[in-house]
């Protein structure tokens, strides 16, 4: 697994997929829990769609750095951090791909 992909395109991507009906990707987080400010693992999200955008005014920090995402197999509305979403795998092949955020 050697392929990357920067966060902009992933997040096209993701978006792209979502629009379609029954589209959905795979992907990897991890998981953090703020009030302890430590990690809790990976979380792998067989299939997943994004959801719609969060409000500015929800939360403390900018909801742009939320990516907001629905679990189809349980129909959870889940979010995530951007940043620590770590691989993606996009239909048909669903082969994982790295996510730089960093990358320009």
């Amino acid at each position: 697994m050697n392929r990357t992909i920067s966060g902009r395109d992933a997040l096209r991507m993701m978006r792209q997929v979502s629009r379609q009906p029954d589209g959905h990707f795979t992907m990897v987080h991890v998981r953090v829990d703020m009030d302890k400010r430590t990690d809790k693992g990976m979380r792998k999200v067989e299939r997943c769609r994004l959801r719609k955008a969060l409000p500015d005014n929800l939360f403390q920090i900018d909801s742009d750095h939320y990516l907001p995402y629905e679990d189809m197999d349980s129909g959870d509305a889940k979010m995530c951090f951007k940043v620590l979403c770590r691989f993606v795998a996009f239909p048909p092949k669903y082969e994982w791909i790295k996510i730089n955020w960093f990358d320009k």
